[in-house]
């Protein structure tokens, strides 16, 4: 009965992860779509993605390393690691009491807002270049899908994760795949 039980977590949280990364496709897809105002500018859609590329190549990924923490506490569940329900952590978990500010960790666009099964509240930024913050097990989202943030802004605030830890989980991801978040925060 246990093996079925610990069988039956793993399996949930597997559907969970091909939902964040189902949302993430699609969110990629939105992005990488002609807007109408550059279709009627005659500009095209190649040329804004390669200048949008150029400014953030000077950007987020030139900030790797030197990246602030989303939240103070410790790092619980690192990238790679065992979850306590099972599963491998595809980002950092960090322990923090609720309630406790999470900011983001550089500037970008919030392309998402809200509920994802598995990982709670949750906001997606936008880092440009291809790379997304994904700050999850959140309270409270105090920003909205299409604002733009500065590095350090205040997104929500820290919750509860699916695990009973309280405190925040964060994921940084390159075209849609995770990346160990230890290379990107000093």
């Amino acid at each position: 009965r246990g093996i079925e039980q610990e069988n039956t977590k793993l399996a949930q949280l597997r559907r969970n992860e091909q939902r964040l990364n189902q949302l993430m496709k699609s969110l990629s897809q939105q992005k990488s779509r002609p807007s109408k105002s550059t279709a009627s500018s005659g500009q095209s859609a190649e040329s804004d993605t390669a200048s949008q590329n150029m400014s953030a190549a000077k950007g987020f990924a030139q900030a790797k390393g030197r990246l602030s923490r989303p939240v103070a506490g410790n790092v619980t569940g690192r990238y790679g690691s065992a979850q306590p329900d099972g599963g491998i952590w595809k980002g950092h978990f960090i322990s923090s009491s609720t309630g406790q500010s999470v900011k983001s960790v550089y500037a970008g666009k919030v392309i998402y807002t809200g509920p994802v099964q598995g990982y709670g509240n949750t906001v997606i930024v936008d880092q440009g270049e291809g790379y997304f913050a994904v700050y999850g097990s959140l309270a409270d989202i105090n920003v909205h899908s299409g604002a733009e943030v500065k590095s350090g802004q205040r997104l929500g605030s820290t919750g509860r994760h699916e695990s009973g830890q309280d405190g925040l989980y964060f994921e940084i991801r390159h075209i849609s795949q995770p990346v160990n978040p230890s290379a990107w925060i000093n």
